[in-house]
């Protein structure tokens, strides 16, 4: 597959070139949230604590929330709808963004 190429040379090469550069520091960013699945083996939750830890500096809302006996297929596994239904709280509770995220059917 073209994609999976790409993917590697790209992974293979970051440390080499500023396209893959991530400022941190960036207090203009949007607000961002870390989701992790504590059996994730793939991405592990560690990982995405480490990424918390480097946004630290930074003014803008960063927060990280980790999901017990989820695996990297989170989003697919049963009972997603947990999932869903935290992000969309955690979008409710941002500044200035009312009621107007919400699930479908909802």
């Amino acid at each position: 597959m073209p994609e999976s190429r790409r993917l590697l040379w790209q992974v293979a090469t970051a440390p080499f070139h500023r396209a893959t550069h991530v400022n941190f520091m960036n207090h203009h960013r949007a607000p961002l949230l870390l989701v992790a699945a504590a059996q994730d083996i793939i991405t592990p939750a560690a990982m995405n604590r480490v990424n918390l830890r480097r946004y630290r500096g930074s003014a803008a809302i960063t927060e990280f929330r980790e999901f017990k006996g989820r695996t990297h297929w989170i989003t697919l596994q049963p009972g997603w709808e947990e999932i869903a239904e935290a992000i969309v709280a955690w979008l409710r509770r941002l500044p200035g963004a009312g009621n107007q995220y919400r699930l479908s059917g909802s």
